[in-house]
């Protein structure tokens, strides 16, 4: 936002300035920003200083219902001021996918949907593992859309960018059990943004459902670890399930835990 503030400063007989002009945001009463400023112009006349300063500052969601000041400061403690109310319209995030069920070894798409976000630094889908969370793909606002950061696994399907919003849809190709943080159930995923100093995060739970569930799906199933290889089940589990340390089961040697079918993995 721009702002611009123009006063008159007096000066005593011998032409020092008795005051200066700044900028300031109350955010609250025991918050309070003194803005960095240009002087647009400076003439004087009169035994006065006519000035124009201006600045650029960086809304964001914490500044709504802040006031905004131009204020003259002068030297012998009084104060004069113009201000006004900030009233911000604050970022949203969305996060979806068609279904809140996802199923190890299909396909889905993840849409991240971010309004009134101008001066973003980082867009980020994060994965949380068990109060741990992983990031999945980002986008810093200095690097084009060709440069999102993702998994292997996953593409960037489709993505409208604009200097105050986005929709990013993201494509999985084959879920693994490493999307479902090797645990399956539910999992929540966030997309963030940044804003300044400050994260805006909308979420949504998934159901990632085991690919072991009925009878007709007991024989093999696709590895869950990106690998194009197939493991068996055991009741409703895959191998994998029961293995330590995301180790892989072998269909060769009744399923005994190792590093069989992880070797060569892309």
């Amino acid at each position: 936002m721009e702002v611009q503030c123009i006063g008159s400063i007096g000066r005593d007989e011998n032409g020092t300035r008795l005051g200066n002009m700044l900028i300031k945001i109350y955010k609250d009463e025991n918050t309070v920003e003194i803005v960095p400023f240009g002087i647009e112009s400076s003439q004087t006349e009169d035994w006065q200083t006519h000035e124009t300063i201006n600045s650029t500052i960086l809304i964001t969601n914490d500044m709504n219902g802040a006031e905004l000041q131009c204020l003259m400061d002068e030297y012998n403690g009084n104060k004069q001021k113009k201000s006004v109310l900030l009233n911000v319209t604050t970022t949203t995030v969305r996060i979806s996918t068609p279904s809140p069920t996802v199923n190890i070894g299909s396909a889905v798409n993840m849409t991240c949907e971010l309004n009134h976000i101008r001066g973003w630094n980082t867009i980020e889908i994060h994965k949380n593992c068990s109060n741990t969370e992983f990031i999945i793909a980002s986008l810093q606002n200095n690097q084009s859309v060709s440069n999102f950061t993702m998994e292997k696994h996953i593409s960037l399907l489709e993505n409208d960018l604009t200097e105050s919003s986005a929709e990013l849809v993201l494509h999985l190709e084959n879920v693994t059990c490493r999307d479902a943080c090797g645990q399956g159930g539910e999992i929540e995923y966030m997309c963030a943004v940044k804003i300044g100093d400050s994260w805006v995060t909308g979420s949504v739970k998934l159901e990632f459902q085991n690919v072991c569930l009925s009878e007709d799906n007991r024989e093999y199933n696709l590895h869950p670890f990106s690998c194009q290889r197939y493991v068996r089940c055991v009741g409703e589990h895959l191998y994998d399930f029961k293995c330590a340390g995301g180790a892989c089961a072998s269909l060769e040697t009744q399923w005994i835990c190792g590093d069989y079918d992880c070797r060569g993995c892309p």
